[in-house]
């Protein structure tokens, strides 16, 4: 019996359906595209070394900052702080150069290496990636300041009084009520004092040359 155009048309219809059936399983089962692996990140490198005073002793609890030609970036740089021995590292650093710093949070003071007290006079240290790149420093040698405070008019010493000693590119300051300010660890280099008493200066600027292991002692004359 030969079909008729109904029948032919039925299993089209019927044949069209199973087709898209198919279609729509192979679609949904079949696997995932494979997709290229991202691009690993570069590899960084390792910045490390030792930090002591100018006597070779380790110095703790000092942080190690890094800045790169693009200081915009800076911010997201790893640092670290010294440890028991002295000793630092800052794993996984962009490859580049850096500059390095270091600062004490007690004394307010930056170091650069090596052996600098403005940025200006540091080095560019290579950061490879996969290689470790040492740099030890050593901080500036320092001394000491003992100041008093001299009244007007030939005047004995004042017992309160606050001092600032400004150097290149460092400050110091300390303030007392018994006659005398004593600042230990000042670098090496000439000061220049200012003095206030009764919350205004009240003294003729004097000048102080600290010397490596040996305390400045200096009186202020008020004006």
């Amino acid at each position: 019996m030969h079909p008729t155009g109904k029948d032919i048309v039925f299993r089209l219809r019927s044949l069209a359906a199973s087709i898209a059936v198919f279609a729509t399983a192979a679609v949904l089962f079949a696997p995932a595209p494979s997709q290229a692996a991202p691009t690993a990140a570069a590899a960084g490198g390792t910045i490390s070394g030792t930090l002591t005073t100018a006597k070779g002793v380790p110095v703790a609890g000092t942080r190690v900052f890094l800045k790169s030609p693009n200081s915009a970036e800076d911010f997201l740089l790893p640092w670290t702080t010294t440890d028991a021995a002295g000793n630092y590292s800052l794993p996984e650093v962009p490859a580049n150069r850096y500059r390095i710093s270091f600062y004490d949070p007690a004394l307010e003071v930056t170091q650069w290496a090596p052996r600098a007290a403005r940025e200006t006079k540091a080095a560019w240290f290579t950061v490879v990636a996969g290689q470790t790149t040492v740099v030890n420093e050593s901080l500036l040698p320092t001394g000491s300041l003992s100041v008093t405070l001299l009244g007007r008019n030939g005047g004995g010493p004042l017992a309160a009084f606050c001092l600032e000693a400004v150097g290149d590119y460092y400050l110091r300051e300390g303030c007392t009520t018994t006659g005398t300010v004593e600042i230990a660890d000042v670098r090496i280099g000439r000061y220049v004092l200012m003095v206030q008493a009764d919350g205004e200066t009240a003294a003729n600027p004097a000048w102080a040359t600290v010397t490596e292991d040996a305390t400045a002692t200096v009186a202020v004359q008020q004006r």
